[in-house]
């Protein structure tokens, strides 16, 4: 039974243009491919009266391919183009990529390591030229956050005197001696300790973030950083065997950034590219690179020495 629609039809009429126009292609394909020996192309004007009685929707649809395929004994022209010596590829070198889409963000705690070391022997080689950039301040916030739990874990289950916590987070160094057993600890303030160790907190305070020693003027001998009553450097406090171990572990971790910074800046002296004092001795470290900004060959430089 005949359908009563307006386009009756249109559809079987389109696929069967459509599958004209491929037989086109294909028979132009082979005969390219054998030397320009194949059979006829199948001519597109041998089609039924129907074909001369397509609608206008038709005519478009022809239109489309021939829009699409053009000559197709014509060669086409080449589509990779080089680019000119100065067309710019990439992202300029002014835009920094955002910290969450690289892989920096979720870095193992060991890699965060490595990338704050790299940032301290830059730091030390080129003091005020290098800046903290996103990765490297996601670095120091990871490991401080780590270090800083394992700490407060340590004291507070040391239950020490505020005096003496205060005094062990303040100054960098650590003096330990042997004394005469003692019957009472100074830092958890208990008897019957049998005391044979004593420490001594000396150093000159520094800045938490810059790790900078603190001018003379700053560095209040009375005071820490937040107002509240220091011990002197001079000040001996004689510890029982636990709290000995864990005034080590704590002390550590308290000033873990100064203490690397420090030994970061031995090894260099040891390897010969600083002096004592802090200048660069081996100019093969330092280049310049195409954009003149400082660099490095010692990007991996720490790994090969054990740090």
């Amino acid at each position: 039974m005949k359908s009563r629609t307006r386009n009756a039809g249109s559809s079987s009429k389109k696929k069967t243009s459509r599958q004209k126009k491929l037989a086109i292609l294909r028979a132009e394909r082979e005969r390219r491919n054998n030397g320009g020996l194949s059979s006829p192309i199948p001519n597109s004007n041998d089609s039924d009266a129907e074909d001369e009685e397509e609608d206008d929707d038709e005519d478009d649809d022809d239109g489309l391919g021939s829009h699409l395929f053009g000559d197709l004994n014509a060669d086409l022209p080449d589509f990779v183009v080089e680019d000119g010596e100065d067309d710019l590829l990439g992202a300029p070198d002014d835009v920094e990529m955002p910290l969450e889409f690289t892989s920096a963000s979720h870095a193992s705690n060991s890699e965060q390591f490595q990338i704050y070391v790299e940032y301290l022997i830059h730091d030390i080689l080129f003091p005020g030229f290098i800046t903290k950039d996103a990765r490297v301040t996601n670095a120091i916030h990871r490991l401080e956050t780590k270090v800083s739990g394992l700490n407060e874990s340590v004291i507070k289950s040391a239950a020490w005197r505020p005096e003496f916590t205060r005094a062990m987070k303040a100054r960098p160094k650590m003096e330990i001696s042997t004394c005469h057993p003692m019957n009472h600890c100074d830092a958890c303030n208990r008897n019957n300790q049998n005391c044979t160790e004593k420490v001594q907190f000396t150093g000159r305070r520094y800045d938490k973030d810059t790790l900078d020693d603190l001018d003379t003027d700053e560095d209040g001998e009375t005071q820490d950083s937040n107002g509240e009553s220091l011990a002197p450097e001079d000040a001996v406090f004689a510890l029982g065997s636990h709290c000995f171990l864990r005034t080590k572990s704590a002390h550590t971790l308290s000033h873990w950034k100064k203490e690397l910074k420090d030994w970061v800046s031995d090894a260099l002296v040891r390897g010969g590219y600083i002096d004592e004092d802090g200048d660069i001795v081996d100019d093969g470290v330092i280049e310049m690179n195409d954009n003149g900004k400082r660099g490095a060959h010692l990007g991996f430089w720490w790994l090969s020495n054990g740090l």
